[in-house]
């Protein structure tokens, strides 16, 4: 990502540090700036975030399970623990609208800066971190929030089905022998949640691997625009373009590339046109 789009330096950021609100407006604003269209990348950056929360935040104190994860999130001591220092029209909530263990869904309201493929993530991602669940999958319908322009409302989904304590998955994790004759209805129906939720985790990691393609495709087309041989007059540096007119040295490299131009003046121009001014005498 450019660092120079951002009033703060990005490679300094310490993802144990707290940082005020604005600061991680203006990432997102840049982010989305630059990959308007990926939502891939948005998702797991959400599944990231919430690996860092638990890992390197309060995460690892508050959780021990999927489940703890679904319910912690039910009045904002989820992944909204990490945001404070405002009310809720200026830094958001989130609290749950229901939950049904025996169907496997629960729905959360959301009022946040982020979208919502980076919501879907962190939900998604919070059913990651433990080996519990054989099915998840997220969904989220977004609008934006009447008390703040900053934030978006949104209503997320979650469909979930738990291993259950014999799951066919952890004998085949530990690498064990397995008896067919003694697999039950109830392990072949885990084994079946089981592959479900892996082919939608791979549809995930697919989706994000092409997304990453395209955006280092963009990057190379984008470092390939000045590549090549150009016709410059030894002269005056005017550069003929491929139609056959010369064009100044900062209007071809402005039509041809995302560099901005400031002028200036070097010490010999300034020695040579300006010596009275004497611009470089402290250097």
């Amino acid at each position: 990502m450019p660092i120079e789009k951002a009033s703060f330096d990005l490679k300094s950021i310490n993802p144990s540090g707290w940082y005020s609100y604005s600061k991680l407006i203006e990432l997102f604003r840049i982010i989305e700036s630059i990959i308007p269209e990926s939502g891939s990348i948005l998702f797991w950056a959400g599944v990231k975030f919430v690996e860092i929360w638990y890992w390197s935040g309060p995460g690892k104190e508050l959780i021990h399970s999927s489940m703890d994860w679904l319910y912690i999130n039910r009045y904002g001591d989820g992944y909204k623990s990490v945001v404070r220092g405002g009310s809720p029209d200026e830094i958001g909530w989130v609290k749950m609208l229901s939950i049904d263990e025996t169907e496997g869904i629960v729905i959360y309201e959301d009022v946040s800066l982020q979208s919502g493929k980076y919501l879907e993530g962190i939900f998604y991602g919070g059913c990651l971190l433990f080996d519990d669940m054989a099915y998840v999958s997220v969904t989220t319908s977004d609008t934006p929030y009447k008390n703040n322009s900053d934030l978006i409302h949104s209503i997320i989904t979650i469909k979930f089905v738990q291993k259950i304590d014999n799951s066919l998955s952890y004998i085949i994790e530990k690498d064990k022998d397995i008896d067919i004759s003694t697999i039950s209805q109830e392990q072949i129906n885990d084994l079946f949640w089981c592959y479900k939720g892996l082919n939608n985790l791979e549809k995930h990691k697919d989706s994000y691997r092409k997304e990453l393609v395209c955006l280092f495709q963009d990057s190379l087309d984008k470092v390939n625009l000045l590549s090549g041989l150009l016709p410059i007059c030894s002269h005056c540096k005017k550069i003929r373009d491929d139609k056959g007119y010369w064009n100044q040295l900062e209007t071809y490299i402005d039509e041809h590339s995302e560099v901005e131009f400031s002028h200036g003046i070097c010490q010999e121009c300034a020695k040579k046109y300006y010596p009275g001014l004497g611009l470089y005498d402290d250097e």
